[in-house]
């Protein structure tokens, strides 16, 4: 090589010498910044409901044995914190009702859930109303458990004072729905006033 031809390598124009001060001025600039500037994160947000609802799928996707712990038993302290949230049916309160003016809380109080009121609600409105207890089993997707143990507190007909009465005696009434339904479609039985008797009309509620 011949002497001095690695001078035409470093050898800058005035305006060359400048932009690459400039630049080094640059990146010093922030290099030093990182030693003086500490970032801030903002710290994440844990859904609590979303975060129990992914252990419950995990601990439903695991097996027992990834769940264990030395002795064998299972983790108490996950296996709680993956329960989940939800509950399949609302704790039921019996008490008397009619089914026919009974509004959608007091479904709700019965243990029922939302689709299922939607469900009596719609029924209800279509079919007329029930005319016996046992109607209610003729409600789409009803399950037959869930309204046998309502039945005995079915008053067709009752006024809102018959019931709170019922529900505020504290003897039950054993009155078998069987007989209920009797005697109410006794009581509602449809009479001709241009040939009804005296009789025809004391059989009529609230007649006496």
């Amino acid at each position: 090589m011949p002497k001095g031809v690695w001078k035409e390598y470093f050898n800058f124009s005035k305006k060359e010498r400048i932009a690459v001060f400039a630049l080094l001025a640059i990146m010093a600039v922030f290099i030093g910044t990182s030693y003086f500037y500490t970032p801030s994160f903002t710290k994440p947000v844990i859904d609590s409901t979303v975060q129990k609802q992914l252990d419950y799928l995990a601990l439903k996707n695991h097996t027992k044995s990834n769940i264990t712990d030395s002795s064998g038993a299972a983790d108490s302290s996950f296996i709680a914190r993956a329960r989940p949230l939800y509950k399949t049916s609302t704790p039921a309160k019996l008490f008397y009702f009619d089914p026919n003016t009974l509004d959608a809380a007091g479904w709700k109080r019965l243990g029922f859930k939302d689709k299922t009121i939607q469900n009596i609600l719609s029924y209800r409105q279509t079919a007329g109303g029930f005319k016996q207890p046992a109607d209610i089993k003729k409600v789409p997707r009803i399950r037959k458990k869930s309204v046998d143990p309502i039945l005995p507190y079915v008053r067709i007909g009752s006024s809102e004072k018959q019931l709170s009465a019922l529900n505020n005696n504290s003897t039950p009434d054993k009155t078998p729905v069987a007989d209920q339904t009797e005697n109410k479609s006794k009581a509602y039985k449809a009479i001709n006033i241009n040939t009804a008797t005296a009789d025809d009309f004391k059989s009529l509620p609230g007649i006496n």
